[in-house]
């Protein structure tokens, strides 16, 4: 049989109380109804004993440790405070048991519904899911955030019809031409994905017109920069971060993204070489692009050696810079360079166009710029990296970037 210890409780003897072996238990009294069973087996249990009338009740607040005294005696006094308004602990901790296991019933079974009949925003989950490590999973989820999520968050996805589709692409296409074609190729891509998973019985995009076909038609004859415009932005590019990412695009004719999220352990010596889900073409195929850096590319790398221990341009945050970014540096400094219209991408569209003037074969020209040119029974066969060939006409490149330079 058990006995009862009258007194008031400390830290210390809660710890180091314990039961005689000959005794299946003992109470220790804190005082105002609250008590601490010790039984033979060890365990510590706080508990609140009252009279509710001629009928003597207990009502459990857990174990110790997990219930330390502090909190045992806060919930203690949470109970008599019940009981000043005329309220049962015991019944008020019973009927909030009810109300408990009915909400988790509730959730459980909503629960079940979303599986059988999945919300959109689980199907653009699923969807971006596909898309993890890709370089298009950024602009997928902001662009299915910025206007199919908030309008079809909580709607069961098998709900949405095509006229609906039709109207939310209508008004991404009054305010962005582009970004509705992209948001259509994303809502396309979305639901037959979901299909393919279960979430989807059918396509609601199926045999929707682009919204905006004129709007993908874009004349790019312009945007190589010409001798004096190359010029221009030699003689002014900066020390900024973002100046030494335009002058390694020039050096490697890579994109804004891949040199913006460039690693120190992506560098090997004079070699920079990119992952299958660290490049645009990355999530097609599973191939890696290595560059040769030639030597004012390796200089330039060089400056941000101990900056950051994975990134070579950390950003403000210590996380690695964006597009968006670079681009807002080159609107407010577009003056400066004296090039209207300039954008990062000139630079790609200038290494494109002036490699082949010098008479740089075309298909170099494009691995340098990191396309994948070996595609077919070639591309399953070949494993060749051309880094010693591009290495030789990127050198060729940077002589008459120089003499070019130097012209008056």
């Amino acid at each position: 049989m058990g006995r009862t210890v009258h007194n008031n409780l400390t830290d210390l003897k809660v710890k180091r109380v314990s039961c005689p072996s000959e005794i299946k238990s003992i109470d220790l009294r804190d005082g105002d109804g609250l008590i601490l069973r010790v039984s033979g087996s060890g365990s510590k249990n706080w508990r609140y004993e009252y009279r509710n009338g001629n009928e003597k009740k207990v009502l459990p607040f857990g174990a110790y440790p997990n219930i330390s005294l502090k909190q045992a005696r806060d919930l203690c006094q949470e109970a008599r405070n019940l009981r000043k308004n005329g309220i049962d602990p015991v019944e008020h901790a019973r009927q909030a048991l009810l109300i408990a296991e009915q909400e988790q019933l509730q959730r459980a079974a909503k629960l079940d519904e979303e599986r059988a009949e999945p919300l959109f925003e689980k199907l653009a989950e699923e969807y971006l899911l596909t898309l993890e490590g890709s370089a298009s999973h950024y602009n997928v989820k902001c662009a299915l955030y910025k206007d199919a999520v908030p309008r079809w968050k909580n709607r069961k996805a098998k709900s949405i019809t095509r006229r609906e589709c039709v109207i939310l692409l209508d008004e991404v296409k009054a305010r962005a031409p582009v970004q509705a074609n992209r948001l259509y190729s994303f809502l396309q891509t979305l639901f037959k994905v979901g299909i393919r998973r279960g979430l989807v019985d059918n396509n609601p995009m199926a045999d929707v017109a682009k919204p905006a076909p004129k709007a993908d038609q874009r004349d790019n004859s312009g945007k190589a920069l010409s001798y004096d415009e190359i010029r221009l932005l030699f003689k002014n590019l900066g020390s900024n971060p973002f100046d030494d990412v335009i002058r390694l695009m020039l050096w490697t004719g890579a994109r804004p993204k891949e040199i913006l999220g460039m690693k120190w352990r992506q560098i090997q010596d004079d070699i920079w070489t990119l992952g299958a889900g660290e490049h645009k073409a990355g999530h097609r195929c599973a191939r890696v692009i290595s560059r040769p850096l030639i030597k004012p590319a390796v200089e330039i790398i060089k400056k941000y050696s101990g900056c950051h221990e994975e990134l070579v341009f950390p950003g403000r945050k210590r996380v690695a810079m964006n597009t968006s970014s670079l681009n807002q540096f080159i609107t407010r400094k577009r003056n400066h360079y004296n090039i209207e219209g300039f954008t990062a991408h000139h630079i790609r569209h200038t290494m494109s166009t002036k490699m082949r003037e010098i008479g740089i074969r075309p298909d170099l020209v494009e691995r340098i710029l990191g396309h994948i040119v070996d595609v077919g029974v070639i591309g399953v066969y070949s494993s060749y990296n051309w880094l010693p060939e591009m290495r030789v006409e990127l050198e060729k490149w940077m002589q008459w970037i120089d003499d070019l330079i130097e012209k008056k």
